[in-house]
């Protein structure tokens, strides 16, 4: 039998992520590349499901390849809704071209009314 094409899937928007981050923290060059630590000062999620604060707890493990330039986001942060749930973040994935960063991300919570986005398929762009 000919295997089919699955269907391509949908999208809807969740929202944006606008992040405040401190002066990095060079790690230095080691096996996986030129890390540096960027720690989350605060910040905001705004979207049309929901509006969150970006708590000032977590930060970016970026990546710098030396060889292309190219970063590589390792990020982990903490969100609080406007109606006071907490969501852990997380999200990682390469830098495109000069401007862009595409990254994978996953949210996870134990809220009754945010339990949907514990098994959502997220993609930053």
């Amino acid at each position: 039998s000919t295997p089919t094409t699955p269907p391509s899937p949908t999208f809807s928007y969740l929202g944006r992520f606008n992040a405040t981050l401190d002066t990095p923290v060079a790690v230095g060059v080691g096996q996986f590349g030129d890390r540096n630590f960027f720690a989350i000062t605060g910040g905001t999620f705004t979207g049309p499901v929901f509006n969150a604060t970006i708590l000032p707890y977590g930060g970016d493990w970026g990546l710098g390849d030396p060889t292309t330039g190219g970063f590589y986001v390792d990020a982990r942060y903490q969100l609080q809704t406007a109606d006071g749930a907490n969501i852990y973040g997380e999200s990682n994935g390469p830098q495109q071209d000069l401007t862009t960063i595409h990254t994978r991300v996953r949210f996870e919570t134990g809220h009754k009314d945010y339990k949907w986005i514990n098994k959502a398929v997220v993609v930053g762009i």
